[in-house]
């Protein structure tokens, strides 16, 4: 997958670059930091954080509703979630083959907050589900 860079600053030009060229950053992390040692340690943390989101962000009723109401489709929806996040949510869509109905491929990827800000917050669950669902339905309406 290629990833452009625009710097808008102008303090630095534009790149483009596949990031495959980019992948040996990525392993000079990795080793640098021990970070396959450090997810193996924290696995169950990662997994609990997955499991507590899902209990809290029902994406698939949100998905439902909003192909009711829209006449926007996608073919999937990823959420990606990270304490690092700190309320910059974002979005992101991608389209293969946006001239090919046939074979088209569109998905829509969420940034948002992980689960632990709103467990931390005292409500009720019920109140937490729709604190962090509606950070979640507001990110797959911007798309």
């Amino acid at each position: 997958m290629p990833v452009y860079i625009d710097f808008s600053s102008g303090l630095a030009p534009a790149t483009y670059m596949p990031f495959a060229d980019l992948l040996y950053l990525v392993q000079d992390f990795a080793q640098q930091s021990g970070f396959r040692q450090f997810y193996r340690d924290h696995a169950a943390d990662y997994a609990d954080q997955i499991e507590r989101q899902r209990r809290l962000v029902p994406v698939h009723h949100m998905w439902e509703w909003m192909e009711r109401e829209s006449p926007e489709r996608m073919d999937h929806y990823a959420i990606v979630f990270s304490p690092l996040i700190g309320g910059s949510q974002s979005t992101q869509r991608f389209q293969e083959n946006p001239f090919d109905s046939l074979y088209s491929f569109r998905e829509s990827i969420m940034f948002v907050n992980g689960p632990d800000e709103v467990q931390t917050t005292g409500y009720d669950t019920l109140t937490q589900e729709a604190l962090q669902s509606g950070i979640v339905f507001t990110e797959i309406d911007h798309n």
